[in-house]
């Protein structure tokens, strides 16, 4: 819900999205920049049979993103780059906050745990930690 929220700003001309999923692979990087491809993301997202959904290694999955958002960084203005991760918890996380570099990291759990390493991290960044189970 949170993607397509975002990928609807991007429709209405006030947002470009970078978004990817992860679970036991790391998938192709997909960008949102126009009313169209906001909807073609919008109906990928909907294809729930394009990933397992299970195993998603938070390391991984944080340092795919910040490698793809340092990679933007001299061909790309944008005013301060966030991560949004979504999971279900059930994984431990290992970065630490220098590894962001700069970079706020915001989670959304969907589950009956909470992840410590995770949460931790992510107030390290000044992000925002939500659990939606609870």
């Amino acid at each position: 819900g949170i993607l397509v929220n975002r990928l609807m700003a991007v429709a209405k001309g006030d947002a470009n999205v970078y978004w990817r999923f992860f679970d036991t692979q790391v998938y192709d990087v997909k960008f949102a920049d126009s009313k169209e491809s906001s909807q073609e993301s919008i109906n990928q997202i909907l294809k729930t049979e394009q990933y397992s959904g299970g195993g998603t290694n938070f390391d991984v999955a944080i340092n795919s993103a910040v490698e793809h958002i340092e990679s933007l960084k001299e061909t790309m203005k944008y005013a301060k780059p966030e991560i949004f991760m979504i999971t279900d918890g059930g994984c431990s996380c290992h970065i630490k906050k220098e590894q962001l570099k700069g970079i706020k990291l915001h989670a959304g759990i969907v589950a009956d745990e909470s992840p410590y390493q995770l949460e931790q991290l992510v107030g390290a960044t000044g992000g925002a930690y939500i659990n939606f189970y609870n």
